[in-house]
């Protein structure tokens, strides 16, 4: 095997790794998103009728609950968001591969272990950031 057939492949599974995070990343903040309570109106008899309108109060928080404070508590939250993340999944993936008892298992399932531990490591780290805000 030559070396440029060696740089296609590396070249080859960077990309597919990148696209994979990325599509997690899309994932996830779609899935943190806010969703939408409006109900399409359809014309069968059993629908719901449509609620009252909230009260003014309501609708202020609402509105001021969308953009975030910016400042050093935010600031902070967000770093500490970042060191516990990375932390945590610096413990994880060093738990996973460096004790020579964890040879025996095979390489894809501490990999799928490992992904799939951030996907309950990450939005702890979002709380104890946000957590850290106040």
């Amino acid at each position: 095997m030559t070396t440029l057939d060696q740089i296609v492949r590396i070249a080859v599974i960077v990309l597919i790794v990148s696209f994979a995070v990325l599509r997690i990343v899309l994932y996830f903040r779609g899935g943190m998103a806010r969703r939408s309570t409006m109900r399409a109106t359809t014309t069968t008899p059993f629908t719901m009728p449509p609620s009252l309108p909230p009260p003014p109060e309501q609708a202020l928080s609402q509105t001021s609950t969308s953009q975030t404070a910016e400042g050093p508590a935010s600031a902070m939250g967000k770093l500490v968001t970042v060191l516990v993340a990375v932390g945590l999944n610096l413990g994880l993936w060093l738990a996973l591969f460096v004790p020579q008892f964890m040879n025996n298992i095979p390489v894809v399932w501490r990999l799928f272990i490992g992904i799939f531990a951030n996907f309950y490591l990450l939005p702890f780290a979002r709380r104890v950031g946000r957590r850290s805000e106040h």
